[in-house]
């Protein structure tokens, strides 16, 4: 343990160690303008164990339902229609309200247990999804499909707040006060840049449940990402016991760790799209960048990714569109082709076209626009322009074969 460590991770250290959980000796936190690493004092070898948070630790929707019907008024019945993340969201933000509101207003009521953890996360200023960005932010995001991907998550997270505020206020107007939308806001932003599922916490692990909830584990959640870094997550059993009470969850390097380098974790593969709504950060030239797509009123959405992969699947549906509108008409094969080709290359002009204009605005200097967020949003756009030229280039590359078809049957194609 670094002894220059802030005193909130000193206090995280202590909580966390009493509570079962570990750290790898030669681990420290170091404060950084995310919010923190965390580094070796010295090498760390291939195998060991970073860092080790027992199951009975975890943020589950279970704890927060058994906090929350222990401190509010007749909850049982709302709380069986709140969600995952409302229930968990609602359980953050009730740290806060129960530090703010004067003890006699809290009463005899059970004090949230998480305290000392939430203590080392990230303070709302640093955090940078769209849930905090600036009126200024999001309109710089038009012509781009992550604009209504913003807007529709902010609407879903600002009906959460209002629906878990309305319970909160029937048992007490201090805490409603509290219990404030900037603060939802912040722990919707934990759970999404911090969550692991919930099918990690059992004997037999999986990533694939798909009634799997989102948790937030402790210690474990606390290194930063970087794409295909090698490490495992691992269940073990802190006691030789068989029960699920006494396992924990581990993250294991599976690379050495040299001196006084940053100890990472690995998010797993996704776009600019996923990190920006969900963790707030984007990477330079992704390759899980993806680009996608729909056609008119379909309801099929096309991910075009970097290597053209799904390119196929637009042109197939937009082969049947127009076969439906010809209705009886005859079509040679490199005919319908052609026509494919042709309005999808219109569909992508136009989006690249969108996709321009909103890089030119970004990097306008004006308006209530964050450096790192304005530098984040054209990360982005860079991401989906070389989507969309993969396309266009196939595109043309199709079309060439397809005019090479109509001339093998003698047919010359004029434009």
């Amino acid at each position: 343990m670094a002894s220059n460590e802030p005193a909130s991770v000193r206090a995280f250290r202590e909580w966390f160690s009493a509570n079962g959980g570990s750290i790898h000796e030669d681990a420290y936190f170091e404060r950084e303008k995310s919010g923190m690493g965390v580094y070796a004092k010295k090498g760390i070898s291939n195998g060991q164990t970073i860092v080790s948070c027992p199951i009975s630790l975890a943020v589950t929707d279970q704890v927060a339902r058994d906090y929350l019907v222990a401190v509010l008024s007749d909850p049982h019945q709302l709380l069986e229609k709140w969600s995952s993340r409302e229930l968990i969201c609602s359980y953050i933000v009730m740290h806060w309200v129960s530090q703010e509101v004067n003890p006699e207003e809290n009463g005899s009521r059970p004090k949230p247990l998480h305290g000392p953890y939430l203590e080392i996360l990230p303070p709302a200023p640093n955090l940078k999804t769209p849930l905090q960005f600036t009126d200024a932010e999001i309109d710089l995001l038009k012509g781009t499909n992550l604009h209504g991907a913003a807007l529709d998550r902010i609407e879903e997270r600002s009906k959460e707040w209002k629906r878990c505020l309305s319970l909160i206020r029937e048992t007490s107007q201090k805490w409603a006060d509290a219990f404030t939308w900037e603060r939802y806001k912040t722990a919707a932003t934990y759970l999404s840049s911090r969550a692991f599922p919930s099918s990690l916490l059992s004997s037999s692990p999986s990533l694939s449940d798909p009634n799997s909830t989102p948790v937030l584990l402790p210690g474990v959640d606390s290194l930063n990402h970087s794409r295909g870094q090698p490490v495992s997550w691992v269940v073990s059993n802190l006691s030789n016991a068989p029960t699920e009470e006494r396992l924990a969850i581990s993250l294991v390097s599976r690379a050495d760790i040299h001196p006084n380098s940053e100890i990472l974790n690995n998010y797993g593969l996704k776009s600019n799209a996923e990190l920006i709504l969900g963790y707030g950060f984007a990477l330079p030239k992704n390759p899980e960048d993806t680009l996608v797509l729909k056609l008119g009123s379909s309801s099929v959405r096309h991910e075009i990714t970097r290597s053209g992969d799904g390119i196929e699947e637009v042109c197939q549906e937009l082969a049947l569109v127009l076969k439906q509108q010809l209705a009886e008409e005859s079509i040679e094969d490199w005919d319908l082709d052609l026509e494919v080709l042709d309005r999808f290359k219109e569909m992508m002009e136009v989006v690249s076209s969108k996709l321009y204009h909103a890089g030119a605005r970004v990097e306008e200097p004006e308006g209530d626009v964050q450096a790192d967020v304005r530098q984040m949003m054209l990360t982005y756009i860079a991401g989906q322009l070389d989507v969309s030229k993969v396309i266009l280039q196939s595109l043309d590359e199709r079309w060439q074969k397809a005019l090479q078809v109509a001339e093998e049957q003698g047919v010359e194609v004029e434009f």
